[in-house]
This record gives C-alpha cells, sequence and structure tokens, in this order.
C-alpha cells in the first residue's frame, strides 16, 4: 500500500480537486481532512473528529491511499515519516498534474 500525503492551507482546492490527485497518484482511499490528534503522532482524525485506523483502511496491500490536510509542512513531514508515506505541497501535486497534461 502505498500512503501519499498532499498539504497546503485551507481553501487552496485540495478537495476541489480530489479526484485528479486521486487518479495521479493512484489512491483507491481518499483521505480528506487528515490531521494529527496527538503531538505523539500516536492518533489521527478526519474534519470530523473521527478516529482513523491507518492499518485497516485496505486489505489490498496494492492499494494507494490519498490523504489530504491543512497541516502545516514541517508536521505533514513528520506525519508521511512516521506512515512511511510520500509527502507533497498542494502546488507541486498540480504542477506534476499539469506537467502530465
Amino acid at each position: 500500500m502505498t500512503i501519499q500525503i498532499v498539504y497546503g492551507p485551507g481553501a487552496c482546492g485540495k478537495t476541489r480537486n480530489k479526484s485528479k490527485l486521486a487518479k495521479h497518484y493512484a489512491a483507491a482511499i481518499c483521505i480528506d481532512g487528515f490531521s494529527a490528534a496527538s503531538n505523539r503522532l500516536k492518533e489521527f482524525r478526519d474534519d470530523s473528529n473521527r478516529k482513523l485506523d491507518l492499518s485497516e483502511l485496505s486489505e489490498d496491500q496494492d492499494a494507494g491511499i490519498l490523504i489530504l490536510t491543512n497541516m502545516p509542512e514541517p508536521i505533514a513531514q513528520k506525519v508521511a515519516s512516521k506512515l512511511d508515506a510520500g509527502c507533497i505541497s498542494f502546488a507541486e501535486a498540480m504542477a506534476e498534474i499539469e506537467a502530465r497534461t
């Protein structure tokens, strides 16, 4: 399973472009509004404050997961490191998509 984190400020277009981003990163699962719920990065929640267990999201090891978040870059990078995930800004992700079209 591959995980890609796309971070950026609120209202920058992450949710509006969710389907483009999911297609680009071959993600079968998209989590919008991801945040670290504790300073130890052991618990994660979505915008609805639902607790997320990433280990149970998909039994299909080939399924990709796209995480969209408003977390600042340093925190997004820490989370990416903990989850063994890729991490890219929304602007960089959209530039990649535009370069391929």
